[in-house]
């Protein structure tokens, strides 16, 4: 099961160092998103990610920084004319299974949210039932390629691979932690629940 953060939507002190941590206790890839945010800010945060870990970063705008940078890929759909051009890993956003089965083709991975209420936005609620997340299991629409996104917390892992997920996104969860002096800890939790 693939583990993926999505970073704080507004800058974090330490921000590159605690993606370093990230990567080093097992993140597969960490999603830099911060909407609205400049290129020239954007670019900034990239600089200061050390390179050994910049090819885990996709990014969710200003994506010629790709190729300057040797960065894994875009979260992008419909489809950005900077594909054609490099090997990118290539990701999007579904809300609906529909979109999951007409979308993941064309991607490395989709997320599918929000599957538990969440952490991060308030109000934005479960969108999907269990026999719902079963049914399109079942019928191969959720498989290695699609990634639970919403309230997605440890404890929450066994669940998302009895749904036959891909992997895990987290967001809320992980940045409401990040000044705890168990921090790493918990990821080392979360480490073990996707690992087994």
């Amino acid at each position: 099961m693939k583990w993926i953060v999505i970073t704080h939507p507004e800058r974090v002190a330490d921000e590159a160092k605690l993606i370093a941590t990230l990567i080093d206790i097992g993140v597969d890839i960490v999603h830099l998103r911060k909407p609205g945010m400049a290129a020239d800010d954007y670019e900034d945060i990239i600089r200061s990610i050390a390179e050994p870990y910049r090819k885990r970063v996709v990014l969710h705008s200003h994506f010629a920084l790709c190729e300057r940078y040797g960065l894994r890929g875009i979260h992008r759909w419909p489809q950005h004319p900077i594909i054609g051009r490099l090997p990118l890993h290539r990701s999007c956003s579904c809300h609906t299974i529909d979109e999951v089965a007409e979308r993941k083709e064309g991607c490395d991975h989709v997320f599918l949210s929000p599957i538990f209420n969440s952490i991060s936005k308030q109000g934005y609620k479960a969108a999907f039932t269990d026999e719902q997340l079963s049914a399109a299991c079942r019928n191969g629409i959720i498989d290695s390629r699609v990634v639970a996104l919403g309230g997605i917390t440890a404890e929450s892992i066994p669940r998302l691979k009895r749904w036959g997920f891909g992997g895990a996104a987290f967001l809320g969860d992980i940045w409401s932690r990040a000044d705890s002096r168990d921090f790493t800890a918990y990821l080392r939790k979360i480490k073990q629940e996707i690992s087994s």
